[in-house]
C-alpha cells in the first residue's frame, strides 16, 4: 500500500481554510440533528453500498410486509409505493416471483393453496 500514497505536509497549503473548519463541522452537525430529508426510500439506499442512515429514514416494517416474500426486494418497493404494505393487502392477481405466485395462487391439486389460506388469514 505504501506505493499507492505519498506522504506530504499540507499544513501551509491548508492554513487559509483552517478558520472555516469549525463552522463546517457545526453546519454538518446541525444537518445531522435536523429532520429527515424529504427523499423517498428506494434501491438507491443500498446501491452501490448501504446508506448508514437507513435505520433513520426507513420506517419500521410489519412482520408480514410484502418485502418478506421470496425474491421481492425491488418488487416490494414498487408494491409499497402502490400502497400494498403487507401480504394481506395484495390483490389476488398481483404479479410476483413464480415461486411465490405458486404458493399463493390456487394449486392444481386442490381448490386453494393451504399456504395462501394460512398466510392471508394469519393474525400477526
Amino acid at each position: 500500500m505504501s506505493n499507492l500514497f505519498v506522504r506530504s505536509d499540507v499544513t501551509e497549503a491548508t492554513r487559509g481554510i483552517e478558520g472555516r473548519v469549525p463552522s463546517w463541522v457545526e453546519a454538518e452537525l446541525a444537518m445531522l440533528a435536523g429532520p429527515i430529508p424529504d427523499a423517498p426510500v428506494g434501491p438507491h439506499c443500498s446501491a452501490p453500498y448501504e446508506c448508514p442512515f437507513m435505520a433513520r429514514c426507513w420506517p419500521a416494517l410489519p412482520p408480514d410486509h410484502v418485502g418478506t416474500l421470496y425474491a421481492t426486494r425491488r418488487r416490494a418497493l414498487e408494491l409499497n409505493e402502490q400502497g400494498y404494505r403487507t401480504i394481506h393487502d395484495l390483490p389476488v392477481d398481483v404479479s410476483l416471483h413464480p415461486q411465490v405466485t405458486g404458493l399463493l395462487a390456487p394449486s392444481v391439486d386442490s381448490e386453494s393453496s393451504w399456504l395462501a389460506d394460512w398466510l392471508l388469514n394469519k393474525s400477526l
